[in-house]
């Protein structure tokens, strides 16, 4: 958990960041909040006051956490660690701007394994209004025929499609602009196995243009559409009388027998004469026995683009289950801090995460009292956050010291 949300913060930065070697410091403020007690949101304000996240966004990202001159804890894309323990762990991020070289190449060396059964057509496709195709080449295969190269497809796309069995004809197109270059792929199969009793529809479909943005479209029901994964992403780029715009829509839902989760994500960057603008709605909804919970995040930005980065400040508001949890604005400013030295990987994350919480709880000792308790307290009670209960009773202990057997 720790590692996505740092890796989380990378990934944002990356998506706005600049060429700039320098760190940034972000600074998070608490400013309302319907959830929180008076006391729970007065303590979370006074622990803000002396936490940073610092970000270096440059070759080799990483993301800190600070509290004062404390480090506890910082990632990079294959590492997290205090400073002196390092756990090693797959890469979590992904960076959409390297997404369609990537998959090109890909389509490319499937297209390679296929190429005797390579048909070429001047059929125009429309990808998500973002490019036009205006040639194809379709490899169409039956399943004995993609069974025979299948070993080497688990080779060009990872062994996590060694298990995967297409058990239907299946067609692989590959998309062309009227210059020539590729711009885009496809595949269809009626029935894939991905599992011993679980048999999908998988359709993927996606179009790429540097100066006009990407279109990814992907979808796998099974016959009786009681499961299924559907993903839908637009990001569309503009560059008119010097004003810079990049808007993204992306539209995420899984459907598991009854069970739901959608993600869906609006949002708009404008840059112009050194400015950047905009806003961010991400909204997450998650279904389960029946029962509804809605968590929504909205973030408008006014920041200011220079030789030395980004600066300015993000306004927030995060909503969970219909009510305020917390709203405020995050400072965005050049950090002076230097890049971490990542130690040598070792240990678990377990025990990393044990040594967290005792730093952490700590770090609470600079809260007063009754307001650190109340904080703790709420940041515990998921039944209160999820509505389920509507007050909470406060007992303060002065007796009550952290040790380890009540951490």
């Amino acid at each position: 958990m720790i590692r996505k949300w740092l890796s989380l913060a990378l990934v944002l930065m990356l998506a706005i960041g600049s060429a700039s070697a320098a760190g940034y410091d972000l600074c998070l403020q608490a400013e309302k909040s319907d959830i929180l007690s008076e006391g729970a949101l007065r303590g979370l304000s006074q622990w803000l006051d002396k936490a940073r996240l610092t970000l270096w966004t440059e070759e080799n990202p990483q993301a800190a956490v600070y509290y004062g001159d404390t480090l506890l804890l910082a990632a990079d894309e294959q590492l997290l660690t205090d400073g002196k323990t390092a756990v090693a762990g797959e890469q979590k991020t992904c960076d959409i701007g390297s997404l369609p070289a990537k998959m090109t190449e890909q389509m490319r060396s499937l297209a390679a394994l296929a190429a005797k059964y390579e048909k070429s057509a001047q059929a125009t496709a429309e990808l998500g209004n973002i490019v036009k195709a205006k040639k194809q080449l379709s490899y169409a295969l039956t399943a004995d025929q993609w069974a025979e190269i299948w070993p080497k497809v688990a080779e060009v796309l990872g062994e996590w499609v060694s298990d995967l069995k297409i058990e239907s004809k299946g067609t692989l197109r590959r998309y062309f602009a009227s210059d020539g270059s590729e711009i885009g792929g496809y595949f269809y199969a009626e029935k894939v196995r991905i599992a011993e009793n679980d048999v999908r529809q998988v359709r993927l479909e996606y179009g790429y243009d540097a100066e006009k943005g990407l279109y990814l479209a992907f979808r796998c029901p099974n016959a009786r559409e009681t499961r299924n994964i559907r993903i839908t992403m637009t990001v569309k780029i503009s560059d008119r009388d010097g004003k810079k715009t990049r808007s993204i829509s992306a539209d995420v839902r899984r459907w598991q027998d009854g069970d739901q989760d959608v993600i869906l994500l609006e949002g708009s960057v404008k840059e112009q004469k050194g400015a950047v603008t905009g806003k961010t709605t991400l909204d997450y909804t998650r279904k389960r026995d029946g029962k509804s919970l809605k968590q929504s995040l909205t973030a408008s930005h006014d920041l200011k683009k220079t030789a030395d980065g980004l600066t300015g400040e993000v306004s927030f508001d995060w909503k969970y289950g219909g009510r305020r949890a917390l709203s405020g604005k995050v400072t965005a400013g050049r950090s002076e801090r230097t890049k971490i030295s990542m130690p040598a990987a070792g240990g678990d994350e377990s025990s990393l995460q044990r040594g967290l919480t005792q730093r952490l709880l700590r770090t609470l000792q600079n809260i007063s009292d009754e307001d650190r308790l109340e904080l703790i307290y709420y940041l515990n009670r998921s039944a209160y956050l999820t509505g389920e209960e509507k007050e909470i009773y406060i007992t303060y202990d002065p007796e009550f010291t952290v040790t380890e057997e009540h951490p």
